[in-house]
């Protein structure tokens, strides 16, 4: 009979189709992936994958299997939830993408915390794209994110809305000015977010639908590296307003928008909605409605 290791590693596979690939995923060897995938086709007398060239294609017991598979480890999550429910300590996996980090996610944590005090919270800041990948694994029970999701498997909740805003530096011809042309963009040095990022994908998007280029001089995962580089006229920057209220109003850097080109933008509440969305869930969703409110 299949074990637990067993099945989740053939669905890394399956989901994958390179061993290679599914043992990064899965933090584990590749001999290991391949050993268990030879032994539970030996186990089960049948072939689970055709070896291609190029990558693995999955038999038809491959594809029943999964089917079933990925039925029993559902099942094995809700188990899981249920028992934590029932502990004295509800554990909660909270996620955040960086603008909402750098503005939110601090004052919800308090107000969680004070609220309810039998949950334990652990926090993970990352982008848009890992998050979603957690979120799909079952590595986190909620997760904050201002940028667009690809998986019709995550639920969202608007939250609150959010607008992104060009900033420069004192000496730059924008300083002052409280909107540009999209055009006047063009072969601007800029510092954007790293790959994956929410923000800078919603600012390329609005590029591409311009026609507008931009040199790309360098990208960080951090805000304040990034409002750092620009007050010190390294190139400009694509940051949430909520982020530079303070620098903006202490004149460090300044803000402005693109005429035509409003990026507003959505902060969610996203979670697995194959997943139950359990009392600890619940009470951070409101949590979150609730600082919003009075904020």
């Amino acid at each position: 009979m299949a074990s637990l290791k067993q099945l989740s590693i053939f669905i890394a596979v399956a989901e994958k189709l390179r061993m290679s690939e599914a043992a990064k995923a899965l933090y584990v060897s590749q001999p290991t992936v391949s050993q268990t995938i030879s032994d539970l086709e030996s186990e089960l007398g049948v072939e689970l994958f055709e070896r291609g060239r190029k990558q693995l294609v999955l038999t038809p017991h491959g594809r029943l299997l999964l089917e079933h598979a990925r039925r029993v480890m559902e099942q094995v999550d809700l188990m899981n939830a249920a028992v934590k429910d029932a502990a004295p300590v509800r554990e909660l996996r909270i996620g955040s993408t960086l603008s909402i980090a750098n503005t939110l996610l601090a004052p919800i944590g308090r107000y969680l915390a004070d609220n309810h005090p039998d949950i334990q919270s652990t926090y993970f800041i990352e982008n848009t794209r890992s998050l979603e990948n957690r979120l799909l694994h079952s590595e986190l029970d909620v997760a904050l994110i201002e940028g667009q999701v690809q998986s019709g498997q995550i639920a969202k909740l608007p939250l609150v809305r959010d607008t992104l805003m060009v900033i420069c530096y004192r000496e730059h011809p924008f300083w002052g000015r409280s909107s540009i042309q999209p055009q006047e963009l063009s072969a601007q040095p800029f510092i954007l977010r790293e790959q994956g990022s929410g923000t800078r994908k919603i600012f390329e998007d609005y590029l591409r639908l311009a026609k507008v280029d931009v040199r790309v001089v360098g990208e960080s995962c951090s805000s304040a590296a990034i409002i750092d580089m620009v007050r010190h006229g390294l190139g400009l920057g694509v940051i949430s307003h909520r982020c530079v209220e303070r620098y903006t109003d202490a004149e460090i850097i300044h803000a402005c928008a693109i005429e035509g080109m409003p990026m507003d933008r959505l902060f969610y509440i996203c979670y697995n909605s194959r997943m139950p969305v359990r009392s600890q869930m619940q009470d951070f969703i409101e949590s979150c409605k609730q600082v919003v409110r009075e904020g």
